[in-house]
């Protein structure tokens, strides 16, 4: 008989065998599930950080063009107008300054020495001589041209390492502005000579390191997945130490939290200091678009006042008009109308019919000016009417001669011949005279009106588009306003000739467009001395309107006409202006995306204004 082989420790051998049996696949299971949860966490963990890395990048990057921009706009073309050279060599280059591009590229260089790691750079299929990359483009850059020449509206970005750092690289599409087109399309080392707004001439790219954002959200996953390891095998293996361990992972989980928290606030002071900068940035924008604001205001309530006289006087005429002939209303009628209607109570029926018809036929003259035929003609008519048999002819030929029937030929006897013919011409003269004040009244209305109505449109705000935003204007209907307020300034001794060749309309802002007409249009009276002619000029040149303003002045001496677009330059005496005007209107005219031009002699001076058509 076989002994039995004792089991170790005590243990039944078949006792272990089925406990090996449970426990290793609750094991291996708990394991696989601790290990599935957390590539879910590190999953989404990676998830997040990338988000938050890609939105800081993007800000800096369209921040970045936004400055670009503006330089370009405020900076650049200003110092181009002024003779002043635009070079990347400024540094060397005496009373010159930074290209754009320069201007981005060394904004960059100081971000990455104030935020460590951020890299700014640019690059182009057209760069200027200074900027070719040693080496060519890497896959990403090639990439990004490839991609954003095609769809310029979507950026691109992608996520590497560069010396073991994981960065986020990211690209947006640097398009030609119509403040860039006139520099770029001259300037001597430009790559290429034809571009136009809306192109793709470069590519902006910000490289920023993801830094501990990623690689401390990884060492918290990273640390969880152990831990809970390390918490499911004491689970299993002795059950009784799970308080300590529990207290072992919460101290490590705090301490983790910490950290995080710390560096959380460190990149949170970055960022607000980032966006301070920039909200100094945007502010100073809006500080200097306020004070062009302020300054086109000024030059508008200036010309106002210049005005002011004149205007006072186109209504004051009229109004007297007005009151002259409210007062002759008043005396016809009290004097006059009153026994009119006792008058046509008594008379026949025949009477009756030569009254409306003289009165009718009167009528058609009352826009006339009495004239009296000559005299001739007044003794041969007096001789038909006392050929006819009616009373007191000379006196008759005088009313009649007023009331302008003199003109009715054989019609005229057959109406005269009544006992109360004087009766009925002084009836009708009374009518005749309450309706020519009255056409002097509605004339004299109508001309205030006008008057009023463009001083209206002159001061009002229009309200077609947003600020900044151009719309549809018609050049002539604006013109015409303004011509309306400065009647009494063209009245003696200067000569408006209009040349309207074109009814299209142009795009602009009607209140900044009717500043560049009023200052032209001083400048041209200015320089004739209120004496001499003004041809205004429009025709299509597509996509173009032309508005020329030519005047019979002395003309711009030579040694001053590269200064008259600067700010505050000006030859006129005091009173007549601050120099603002020529600048303004340049400045203007330059934000609708066109140009003005000037040329000169003496006895002509004549300027061009080109702006785009409506269609």
């Amino acid at each position: 008989m076989n002994s039995k082989k004792p089991s170790f420790l005590g243990l039944n051998p078949n006792f272990l065998k089925i406990e090996t049996r449970i426990f290793l696949p609750f094991l291996f299971g708990c394991i696989l599930l601790i290990l599935l949860l957390g590539s879910l966490l590190l999953y989404y963990q990676k998830k997040n950080t990338d988000t938050t890395a890609i939105r800081n990048v993007k800000t800096v990057a369209q921040q970045m063009l936004a400055l670009r921009v503006y330089y370009s706009d405020n900076v650049v073309n200003k110092a181009l107008r002024e003779g002043t050279e635009v070079t990347y060599k400024y540094k060397t280059v005496p009373k010159s300054i930074p290209l754009p591009a320069t201007i981005v590229k060394e904004f960059g260089e100081h971000l990455t020495r104030q935020f460590e790691g951020i890299r700014v750079e640019l690059y182009s299929e057209y760069p200027f001589p200074n900027r070719h990359k040693n080496g060519g483009l890497d896959d990403f850059q090639k990439d990004a041209l490839n991609r954003l020449q095609k769809n310029p509206d979507i950026s691109y970005y992608a996520f590497q390492e560069i010396d073991s750092i994981p960065y986020v690289r990211y690209a947006l599409a640097d398009r030609m502005q119509v403040s860039c087109i006139q520099c770029h399309n001259t300037h001597p080392e430009s790559p290429k000579k034809d571009w136009k707004v809306g192109d793709v001439r470069g590519i902006l790219e910000i490289s920023m390191p993801v830094k501990q954002a990623e690689s401390g959200a990884d060492m918290i996953l990273f640390s969880t997945i152990a831990i809970l390891i390390g918490l499911g095998t004491i689970f299993i293996v002795n059950n009784t130490r799970n308080k300590e361990n529990e207290s072992m992972i919460l101290e490590l989980n705090a301490n983790l939290e910490q950290k995080v928290e710390t560096r959380t606030i460190e990149l949170a002071k970055s960022n607000e200091d980032l966006t301070n900068a920039i909200a100094n940035l945007e502010k100073l924008m809006r500080n200097l678009q306020d004070t062009q604001h302020q300054l086109v205001l000024s030059e508008k309530l200036a010309a106002l006042g210049q005005l002011a006289a004149g205007i006072s006087h186109e209504l004051n005429t009229p109004l007297g008009a007005i009151s002259s002939s409210c007062r002759s209303m008043l005396e016809v009628v009290n004097n006059e109308l009153k026994n009119v209607p006792i008058l046509l109570s008594k008379l026949s029926p025949e009477d009756s019919e030569r009254f409306n018809t003289i009165l009718e036929e009167s009528l058609k003259h009352i826009t006339e000016s009495p004239t009296l035929p000559n005299r001739g003609i007044r003794q041969e008519l007096a001789r038909d009417l006392e050929n006819s048999g009616i009373k007191n002819p000379n006196s008759i030929v005088r009313t009649i001669a007023d009331l302008g029937i003199h003109k009715l030929g054989e019609r005229l006897i057959p109406l005269l011949q009544s006992e109360k013919i004087a009766e009925i011409l002084s009836a009708v003269t009374s009518f005749i005279a309450i309706a020519r004040v009255s056409n002097v009244i509605w004339i004299a209305t109508d001309k205030a009106s006008r008057v009023v109505n463009a001083l209206k449109s002159y001061l009002r705000p229009k309200t077609e588009g947003t600020q900044g935003e151009l719309y549809a204007i018609d050049v002539k209907a604006e013109i015409d306003n303004i011509l309306i307020l400065y009647r009494n300034k063209l009245t003696h001794g200067v000569e408006i000739v209009k040349n309207y060749k074109t009814e299209k309309r142009c795009l602009g802002e009607a209140d900044k467009l009717n500043q560049v007409w009023i200052n032209l249009l001083n400048n041209a009276l200015q320089s004739m001395n209120y004496k001499g002619k003004i041809e205004i000029e429009t025709r299509e040149e597509n996509p173009w309107i032309v508005v020329s303003w030519t005047d019979s002045g002395t003309g711009i001496p030579e040694p001053i006409q590269d200064k008259i677009f600067d700010p505050f330059f000006t030859t006129k005496k005091n009173g007549e202006g601050m120099g603002l005007g020529l600048d303004i209107c340049k400045k203007i005219i330059d934000s609708f995306g066109g140009k003005i031009e000037f040329q000169t002699a003496p006895g002509r001076t004549k300027f061009s204004v080109w702006l785009r058509s409506e269609f």
